[in-house]
C-alpha cells in the first residue's frame, strides 16, 4: 500500500515512475485523481515534493508526452514537467507551487 490506497495504483504509479527513470521508492503517498478514457491522473509525493503523475492507456493519448516535448523544444511555455516517459508525463503541481 501507499499511504491509504490499494497496491494496483502503487504498483501503476512506481512502474510509470520507473520507466520515467526515477526512484519509485521516493513514492510516498499516491491519490488517483481522474480515471477517463484509460487515463489516470494522480497526485502523489515523490520524496518530499508534490507532483501531477498523468498515465495514457494508449498510443493516441500519449501524443500529450509528444507535444510536452516539442513545446518545450521551441520554447513554449508549459507546466512545469518534471520527468516524460512515452506513456506518462510528471508536473508540477500547481496547488502546491510557488
Amino acid at each position: 500500500m501507499v499511504g491509504d490506497h490499494p497496491i494496483d495504483t502503487s504498483d501503476d504509479v512506481c512502474a510509470a515512475l520507473e520507466r520515467m527513470g526515477l526512484d519509485a521508492s521516493q513514492l510516498h503517498n499516491a491519490t488517483t485523481i481522474q480515471r477517463r478514457h484509460g487515463n489516470l491522473l494522480y497526485r502523489i509525493t515523490l520524496g518530499g515534493s508534490s507532483c501531477i503523475l498523468k498515465v495514457f492507456g494508449d498510443a493516441g493519448a500519449s501524443r500529450e508526452v509528444r507535444a510536452y516535448a516539442l513545446l518545450m523544444e521551441i520554447g513554449v511555455p508549459t507546466l512545469p514537467t518534471i520527468a516524460t516517459a512515452g506513456d506518462a508525463l510528471l508536473l508540477e503541481d500547481l496547488e502546491v507551487s510557488n
